[in-house]
C-alpha cells in the first residue's frame, strides 16, 4: 500500500453534540458545524488542485455537498457530486471519468467509503466528522491503493474534522487470524 500523509487543520469539533447512543453526532450539529467549515476548503482547494491527480472529498450532507461543488466552481475547479440517490447509469459514468482522469474532484456523501478503487487517487478532504474507526479506515483506504503507473505516488489526508487526532493515522491496517 502507499504511505498516507496527512495534514490537520485545526477546526474546532468541539460545538458537535453527541447523539444520546453515544455512537454519532446528531445530525443539526453536524449541519450546523459543516456550514463553517467550507471556508476551509476554499482556503487550499487551488493548491490540491495544483498538487493532486485525483481529489476525493466526504461530505456530510447533500447540502454541504452541493456547496462544496459550488464552491469549487467559483474557483474554475470542475467538480462533481455523487450520492445516494444518484442514478446508476450517472453514477458509473461519474466514476469511469474520475478514474480516467476526465474528472478529477468528485465531492461524496455516503457512498464511495467501500468497495471503490481508483488507484490513481492521491488526496482525501475530510470534510465528514465520524466516531466510527471502521469507517474512518476505509474512507483513508481509498487513497492508499498502489498505482501501477505511478510507482512514486505520494497520497495526502487533509482532515477538517478531528479524525485523526481522535483516532490516529490509519497506516498498516491488517487482519490477523490467529
Amino acid at each position: 500500500l502507499t504511505d498516507l500523509h496527512y495534514t490537520l487543520y485545526d477546526v474546532g469539533t468541539e460545538e458537535l453534540e453527541m447523539k444520546k447512543s453515544l455512537t454519532s453526532y446528531t445530525d443539526e450539529s453536524v449541519e450546523a458545524w459543516s456550514d463553517n467549515k467550507l471556508k476551509h476548503l476554499g482556503y487550499i482547494a487551488k493548491e490540491l488542485d495544483q498538487k493532486h491527480q485525483r481529489v476525493l472529498v466526504f461530505c456530510s450532507s447533500l447540502r454541504q455537498c452541493d456547496r462544496a461543488v459550488q464552491l469549487l466552481r467559483a474557483m474554475n475547479i470542475h467538480a462533481e457530486t455523487l450520492d445516494g440517490t444518484t442514478p446508476k447509469k450517472q453514477r458509473e459514468d461519474l466514476i469511469a471519468r474520475f478514474q480516467s482522469g476526465a474528472l478529477r474532484w468528485v465531492i461524496n456523501v455516503g457512498t464511495m467509503t467501500t468497495g471503490f478503487d481508483c488507484p490513481p487517487l492521491d488526496a482525501i478532504v475530510m470534510l465528514r466528522p465520524t466516531m466510527s474507526l471502521p469507517l474512518y479506515i476505509q474512507m483513508a483506504g481509498r487513497a492508499v491503493r498502489i498505482d501501477p503507473n505511478n510507482p512514486n505516488k505520494q497520497a495526502h489526508f487533509y482532515d477538517f474534522t478531528g479524525t485523526v487526532k481522535k483516532f490516529g493515522a490509519a497506516q498498516g491496517v491488517r487482519v490477523v487470524k490467529e
